[in-house]
Formats: C-alpha cells, structure tokens, sequence
C-alpha cells in the first residue's frame, strides 16, 4: 500500500489510524489504483515476462492487503474497515477501496486462468468475491460508502470508480446502466466545487457509456474553463498535472476503447463528427488499430496483431463488411449485431494484419488528415 503522496522511490509509509491535523488519511486503494494502469501496460503490449515477474506479484501482494483489512459480519459478507475516499470523508465499504479490491480480485482471476500461473490462491480470491459486500447504493445511485450519501459538490469521482476507471458494469444490461447513469448525473448535478478533473472525469464515463455528444460536452467544458495556452492545468494553487493525461484519454476514449481482447471502433462520437481517421492507436489483447470514418460512416479498420491473440471489432452495425488477411485473403469471421451495434469476430496470428472494408468505400491510404495552418488535407483535396 502507498499514500497519496510519494516521492519518486514511492516509499510512502500509510498507518490504518492515522490522523493529519485532524483528518483521516486512510487510503488503501491507492496502490490497486495505480495497478491498474500497470496492468494495462501488459495489455496493450502483451508482455508476459512483465506480467509473470512485475505486474502480477505486485498487483498480488496489495489485493492481499485489501484482503487483510476485510471483517465479516453475522451473516458471513466481508466488509472493508473504515476508510477515506479521496478528499471527501471516511465509511466502512468505502466505494473507492471497495471496487478497487473487487477489480484487482477478479484480474488475479483472470490472468491465472489466461496465463497458466497455477496459483494455489485463487480459490481464495473467488471464494472472497463471491462472499464481498456490494457497493452501497441509495435512490441516487453509488454512495460514498456504507451509511454515507454522495451529499456535497466534489471534483473527486471516487465514489464512482466502479464505472470509470474500473470499468465493473456491464453497460449492456439495462439495470446496471441506469445504475451508472443515475450515480453520474446526481454527481454532475452538485456542480460547485467540480474542477478541470471533474469534467475530463465526465466525458470518460459518458464516453464508456457510449454517448458521444456529452462526452465531447464535457471536454469542450474543459477547454472553456480551464485550460491555458501551454496546455498546462493548476488548481487551488497548485498543478494538476493529471488533468491534461486525463483530457487527452478522454479523448482517445472517443475513438477507440478496449477491452481484454474486444476492440470498439468509435463508440462514443457525437453524431457532427464525419471525418475522422487515426493511426497505430494500441488496443488490448495487443493491437495497433488504423480506422476511417467517412461521410459520417465506418469505412475501414485495419488491425495489426502483435502477440496473435483472438480479436473482436465492434463496429457500426447496418453495414457490409469484407474481412482481408494479409496472409489468409479474405477470410469468414463470425459476425452477429445487437443493440445497433455490429461484432466481429476472429483468430490471429502474431505479426498479421487485417483489413475490415466496409463494401463501396475508399481505401484508408488515400484519406490522409494532416493538421497545418488551420487546414485540413483529405485525400488530394484540401478545404478549410
């Protein structure tokens, strides 16, 4: 476990009980947090000797530490002690550690099983899933804790950390994303105190939810209020250098989103958006992604695999597509579509390409977009 503030060595001593002048600091999702991003290290680049040796001893050690602080209760439900989220206050089954430990649970989970790794643990990690109290949810939505209400403006998502960045619900089943939908906008609607990291924060969860128009709402927020010429964000004083990674993830999260192996092509453009295109974008499962969006419709995506893992696309449904190998030809994907959206799905080999072509489109070479003196290029036209 870390506090909130390390030096570059990342030595951070963190006491369950201590008081700082007065506050409770108790953070002890702090280190699953920053797994996380960790994590994604090893899927996006398939790196398995980092995942075997670094990753996840590491991610191993401080899901135990959360383990270590869970009591259970007369009818045999763990709970987490009583602990901070971040900037806000402190309650047993605190959102924040809470959903960080149910996210770091069920990823030893899966990559033991992915990997192979044999680990005499698991039964452990899946008989504490499955006995782990639930979020605490009241008529708003995700509380800040067990007996704590979300009440009071606040720039932190903490309390909200299930939909982004863990990304726990599955937005496809129509509970779960009206859960999240109605914990979002009770947030937003306690605008006071929100910041820069509150907005990008924002557009991150509508783009996870796939509404393309208040993701860019959000980020264009962002832009109006707070941003400066060099780019650079501070508040309260101070720097925020989070808030400018955060707008530039937002915005790639706009364009292309991943998950393990299934890959969504533009899932959260606003409907104004026509002509899009973008190159060697990573994904998980380890892809490099190109993909053209023309005329407001899905052109093309090509697809380099990297470590030869299986592969899903989500794309716009209501097309035609024709999948090309560059070492099979054209190949027959298993293709099926619900809730307007169409997947994709097929094997690779590592260091195989693909092109998925939407039938009547123009190939991606000749649809070129360079940025240059407030000119666009599109193929060999060029229009302000």
């Amino acid at each position: 476990a870390i506090s909130r503030i390390t030096s570059f060595d990342l030595y951070s001593p963190m006491a369950q009980f201590a008081l700082n002048r007065g506050k409770e600091t108790f953070e002890p999702g702090n280190l699953v947090w920053a797994l996380l991003y960790y994590y994604k290290y090893f899927q996006y680049s398939g790196d398995e000797v980092e995942m075997k040796t670094k990753i996840f001893p590491l991610l191993k050690r401080s899901v135990n530490y959360l383990m270590h602080l869970l009591y259970k209760d007369e009818k045999g439900i763990y709970h987490l002690v009583r602990s901070l989220s971040p900037e806000y206050g402190a309650a047993d089954d605190a959102h924040y550690s809470l959903s960080g430990l149910m996210w770091g649970l069920n990823t030893l989970i899966q990559t033991n099983e992915t990997l192979k790794l044999n680990d005499p643990e698991e039964a452990k990690w899946n008989s504490v899933l499955q006995l782990l109290a639930p979020l605490p949810t009241d008529k708003n939505g995700y509380m800040i804790g067990k007996d704590v209400p979300f009440a009071l403006s606040h720039r932190h998502y903490a309390h909200l950390f299930a939909i982004y960045p863990y990304r726990l619900l599955d937005i496809n089943d129509i509970n779960q994303k009206k859960l999240a939908l109605t914990s979002l906008e009770h947030w937003l609607s306690l605008p006071k105190k929100q910041r820069g990291y509150s907005l990008t924060g924002a557009s991150s969860m509508y783009s996870f939810l796939g509404d393309g128009e208040n993701a860019l709402k959000y980020l264009e927020d962002f832009l109006a209020k707070n941003d400066k010429p060099s780019g650079l964000y501070g508040e309260g004083g101070g720097p925020c250098f989070e808030t400018p990674m955060s707008f530039a993830t937002s915005l790639l999260e706009m364009l292309i989103q991943s998950e393990n192996s299934l890959i969504k092509i533009m899932p959260a453009i606003p409907p104004s958006w026509k002509e899009i295109s973008f190159s060697k974008l990573g994904a998980e499962g380890a892809f490099l992604v190109d993909a053209l969006l023309q005329k407001g419709k899905l052109a093309e995506v090509k697809l380099k695999s990297l470590k030869g893992n299986n592969c899903i696309l989500e794309v716009q449904a209501g097309n035609d597509y024709v999948l090309i190998s560059s070492s099979r030809g054209t190949i027959n994907p298993l293709i099926e579509s619900r809730n307007n959206k169409t997947t994709i799905s097929f094997e690779t080999k590592a260091g195989e390409t693909f092109q998925l072509k939407r039938k009547g489109a123009i190939n991606l070479e000749n649809h070129v977009v360079d940025f240059k003196e407030g000119i666009y290029y599109r193929g060999l036209k060029r229009a302000r």
